[in-house]
Formats: C-alpha cells, sequence, structure tokens
C-alpha cells in the first residue's frame, strides 16, 4: 500500500503537459484512489500505534509499581484444577504476541516505515502482483531515499505545492470526491504530522523499555 501511495502522490505531483493524455484526464479517479489509500493507511497506523500506547502503559505501570518481571500475572489464587494456571497461560500468549506485534512495528518505525505498512507488506503475496517477475522479482529490491519519507507527508506535501501554484486545479483533481469524501480526505492530511508525532513518543518510550530490560540487574 505504501508504494502505492508514493507512486499515485508522484503522478500528482507531475505537470500535467508531462502526462500521457490518458493519465491526465483520469487524474480525478487517481486522487480519489490516492485518497482512499491515504484514509485506510491512517487506520491502521492509528491501531497499531494505539496498541503499542497500551504495551507502554501496561509496562510503565509495572515499573511504578516495582514489578521488573515480564512473567504472566494470575490472581493471587489457585484452585485445585488449576484454573488460574491455565488462565495465567493464555494471558501470557497474549502477551507475547502483543510483544512481537509492537516489536516488529518498533523496527519497521525505526527503518523510516511504518508499522501498518510492514503489516500490509507481510501480508501481501508478490505472486498476485502483475509487476513483481517483470521487474524481477526479489532482484528488484533494493534500499530507496523513501524509505525514510512518511507517506502521509508526502502526499499532504505534494497537494501543498499545488494548491499553491494552481489552486484551481487541486480544486479540479479533488472534483472525483463527495463533500463527504473530500472532507475526510482533507481532515487525514490535517492530522499527518500529529500521528507521525505521536509514533515517535511511542517509539522513544518502547526504546526506554527495551532499554531498561536489558540493563543487566
Amino acid at each position: 500500500m505504501r508504494r502505492v501511495i508514493f507512486g499515485l502522490g508522484s503522478i500528482v505531483a507531475t505537470p500535467i503537459a508531462s502526462l500521457p493524455l490518458v493519465v491526465g484526464q483520469r487524474l480525478p479517479d487517481i486522487v480519489k484512489q490516492l485518497a482512499s489509500l491515504c484514509e485506510k493507511m491512517q487506520s491502521e497506523r492509528i491501531k497499531v500505534v494505539k496498541d503499542n500506547e497500551e504495551y507502554c502503559d501496561k509496562e510503565e505501570q509495572k515499573r511504578k509499581n516495582g514489578d521488573n518481571s515480564d512473567e504472566s500475572e494470575g490472581d493471587g489464587f489457585e484452585d485445585d484444577d488449576g484454573e488460574d494456571e491455565e488462565a495465567t497461560g493464555d494471558n501470557s500468549d497474549d502477551e507475547n504476541a502483543i510483544l512481537q506485534k509492537i516489536s516488529k512495528a518498533r523496527q519497521n518505525m525505526k527503518n523510516g516505515g511504518t508499522a501498518a505498512a510492514q503489516e500490509e507488506e507481510d501480508d501481501y503475496d508478490d505472486e498476485d502482483d502483475s509487476d513483481y517477475e517483470f521487474m524481477g522479482g526479489d532482484l528488484a529490491i533494493y534500499d530507496s531515499a523513501l524509505d525514510n519519507v512518511d507517506e502521509l507527508l508526502f502526499v499532504k506535501d505534494q497537494f501543498e505545492r499545488l494548491n499553491v501554484h494552481d489552486s484551481n486545479l487541486a480544486l479540479q483533481l479533488l472534483g472525483g470526491m463527495s463533500p463527504e469524501e473530500q472532507a475526510k480526505f482533507s481532515e487525514v492530511m490535517r492530522t499527518a504530522q500529529e500521528l507521525k508525532d505521536r509514533e515517535e513518543v511511542v517509539r522513544k518510550r518502547c526504546d526506554l523499555i527495551d532499554k531498561v530490560d536489558t540493563t543487566p540487574k
């Protein structure tokens, strides 16, 4: 999803005179698709950052209470059937799943991407991509300067530039969307920097938790 957002955003940033005629004619549809992808990306990123925040809140509360252990917590009582032990095991599984998700999200953020984008790529089957084999499959993978660029801020920047240079064209390109869709897209763009800042705060909190966990006792 992330690479598609960059691709469509780059098309919007290209002067119409430099685009093939058929592409120029379809720009409102392209912008509508771009807006939809941005909304989905923001939604996924918000879900992940909320999970990260809940994880950090839980770990920080443990430390505040003087509990530095990552072991599962029971209710302090154990009946003859071992139900408390079974419940504790379930909680441990849940915590491990969350920790794995947070670890993956945090690593992806360090690499300049987003957890949502990483999840999308994990679920994506390259064989379903018609361009995959044409572009050389795994041999086409390489480091990109876009790895360190936030996709939502990239799109926001392109539209701000377009609005400055040709506000009428900017309005025309948004014409393919309903007023409700335009309002949603505008809100995604307005809060893009806020989301990035929120992710950065969580990343630092997670790093601090990891640092405490790895500090020799």
